[in-house]
């Protein structure tokens, strides 16, 4: 299928799901606290990766009003981070001569990422491609050394920190297809994958650093020929006990959440035995 006809038909579905939205109730600030502590299972203390899509949330609430309410529902103890990657093809962006900067360069991974980005005691990782911002009482070292990363989702990352701080991932109006930590599995020990996600180059990318100092990240970008056969959401529901997963829909709008640490252990025992997300 060429992207031509990928992109008038993610255009078709996008009107598709907006009058299919226009026909149904939005999520009030009651309901969705429901939503987020009755259905969905957050409580304090939780350390949360957000996947999210404002528009498919369909709610009363502003993004600044789902943001406060999703740090006051983990409390001072809890974290919430979310993407802030580039909207742009990887391969495009580390090129562009354009840097990336850590204070300026905003999200493209819609309008709750960015408000999140924007909050004053927002931290964010230092890489040009995967980068988070994170609020919440999380150790700096979650996110200090991403910039070594030069494959996004390695040791180095804020996804394969996050583990030892019991991450749940969570997936607000955005589908499963969009849990991002399944390629920590391809970077931790990229030896042991069956095959490489990678194109062969590494880029070289100009970034100004949270005091103002320039940088250069080096990084790799995937291939997306390859990318587009990543079926997360099968590979949980295949292979992760229902316990560690929950994922439902409120008319339209998708809601899941899963448990990260279970989804790592069963990444590497799928991967011992040849299973992966692209299968």
């Amino acid at each position: 299928m060429s992207e031509r006809v990928k992109s008038k038909l993610k255009n078709l579905e996008g009107k598709i799901n907006k009058y299919k939205l226009s026909k149904q109730r939005k999520i009030s600030e009651i309901d969705f606290q429901d939503i987020l502590t009755n259905k969905i299972g957050v409580k304090k203390g939780d350390n949360l990766f957000i996947h999210s899509s404002f528009d498919l949330l369909n709610t009363e609430m502003t993004p600044s009003e789902v943001i406060n309410m999703l740090l006051e529902t983990v409390g001072p103890t809890g974290s919430v981070t979310m993407p802030t990657f580039q909207r742009a093809k990887s391969v495009d962006w580390m090129q562009d001569l354009k840097p990336f900067n850590y204070r300026r360069t905003p999200s493209g991974m819609g309008i709750l990422s960015e408000r999140l980005r924007r909050r004053k005691t927002a931290v964010r990782s230092m890489h040009p491609t995967k980068s988070v911002a994170c609020v919440g009482n999380l150790p700096l070292t979650v996110f200090s050394m991403h910039q070594h990363s030069v494959r996004g989702f390695d040791k180095h990352s804020p996804f394969y920190n996050l583990l030892e701080h019991d991450v749940k991932i969570v997936g607000l109006g955005a589908p499963m297809s969009y849990l991002s930590m399944v390629h920590i599995i391809e970077d931790i020990d990229p030896d042991k994958f069956p095959f490489s996600v990678y194109t062969d180059d590494i880029f070289e990318k100009s970034c100004i650093d949270e005091s103002g100092e320039p940088i250069v990240v080096k990084a790799m970008v995937h291939n997306m020929e390859l990318l587009v056969r990543a079926d997360p959401e099968k590979f949980v529901k295949k292979y992760l006990n229902k316990e560690h997963y929950n994922c439902f829909k409120n008319g339209i709008t998708p809601f899941w959440i899963v448990d990260g640490n279970n989804l790592y252990q069963e990444l590497l025992r799928q991967r011992d035995l040849g299973n992966t997300i692209y299968d």
